[in-house]
């Protein structure tokens, strides 16, 4: 194993990013539907697709690390040193200066929420409270801090024949939470926002990596088409209940999030191994296409806020408004520009300065 082998660019991926961003944004800018069902469950894809892609990318440079431990080339205090450095640069610096400057702005209702802004457990405030203005999407990132945090002493500590059990568990265990959380505490919000219920997706894309890593067999999984066809099969039968049964079906809610989970399994792996030909290929390798994935954190991270800036921009530029037959659409591109020059601005002004640093961390 090179360092080259473990840092391997999958540039596919990439687009992938940016195709889960641009579908949280339209759930967030766009009225889908007036049928509430349909905006969570396109909420849920993009969502979950991300989570996939996280675990697979998290999972696959701790595998490396793992490496690198049983062959000595370096220790496990190193590994999480490295580990949790390169995360925090990654990850912290343009969140809290955002939250620095909505602080000093006094933007509402920050200093109501702030500290659990602060530690990344506005998931759990969820349990109490929904309406977080601008804030409101930021739980997405706080279950992916707390997987962060955990995730790799499970990793880096199991012993190697244990780890894909281990993995396998952590769906079992996830289709399990969300179960007990809605036949025993009848919460459908804690299905969402709770870290065991989120953890099959996280796991499945860890399991793509240890196939990748490890076993060296992911192609060969991608070929075995009987569990795409059976994530398809429950998330059309999910999809059904949800419109047709009940908006809060308690059965749906138990398997959605595996069915996705299982589809993006195939969506993520074909990016891997590079299997995208024609018009997909040309457009997830475009290199704007690929830059918008590369600044696809800040763009997350801006988007909730871009309504706001684009209702004053429209204040003070009425000429602009054009019928309100297109009002939404309107409102929606401007949005998108206004995310994606506040990330691509973050991008080579802080986060891409800041990045730099972690090769001290290699």
């Amino acid at each position: 194993m090179t360092q080259t082998h473990a840092e391997q660019y999958f540039k596919q991926l990439d687009g992938l990013r940016f195709v889960a961003v641009l579908l949280i944004m339209a759930v967030h800018w766009l009225k889908i539907s007036s049928i509430y069902q349909y905006t969570t469950i396109a909420s849920n894809v993009s969502v979950d697709m991300y989570f996939v892609l996280s675990g697979f990318l998290i999972t696959r440079i701790l595998l490396y690390q793992k490496i690198k431990i049983e062959s000595q080339k370096k220790t496990l205090g190193q590994s999480l040193k490295n580990f949790y450095a390169r995360r925090s640069l990654r990850i912290f610096p343009i969140y809290y200066l955002l939250l620095f400057l909505c602080l000093l702005l006094n933007i509402e209702p920050i200093r109501k929420i702030y500290p659990w802004l602060m530690t990344y457990t506005t998931n759990f405030l969820h349990l109490k409270i929904n309406n977080f203005g601008p804030f409101a999407h930021l739980w997405t990132l706080s279950i992916e801090e707390q997987f962060y945090l955990f995730f790799p002493f499970f990793i880096l500590f199991i012993p190697k024949k244990f780890l894909q059990s281990f993995l396998l568990l952590g769906v079992v265990s996830a289709v399990a939470a969300r179960a007990v959380v809605l036949l025993i505490f009848e919460n459908s919000t804690a299905v969402y926002v709770i870290p065991f219920c989120c953890a099959d997706a996280l796991c499945l894309g860890g399991l793509m990596a240890h196939s990748l890593v490890y076993q060296n067999n992911l192609e060969r999984v991608l070929e075995k088409k009987y569990w795409l066809i059976l994530s398809i099969l429950v998330f059309l039968i999910c999809c059904y209940r949800f419109i047709y049964v009940n908006q809060t079906d308690t059965w749906a809610f138990i398997w959605f999030r595996l069915s996705i989970s299982g589809m993006c399994v195939w969506l993520i792996g074909t990016g891997v191994l590079n299997r995208y030909q024609g018009f997909p290929k040309y457009f997830l390798e475009h290199k704007s296409v690929m830059y918008l994935g590369k600044i696809c954190y800040g763009i997350y991270l801006f988007h909730f806020m871009a309504p706001f800036l684009t209702a004053y921009f429209l204040e003070l530029f009425p000429i602009l408004k054009i019928s309100s037959r297109y009002l939404v659409l309107e409102k929606a591109f401007i949005n998108f520009i206004f995310s994606v020059t506040l990330a691509s601005l973050s991008w080579e002004l802080i986060e891409q300065p800041i990045n730099r640093y972690k090769k001290v961390f290699v």
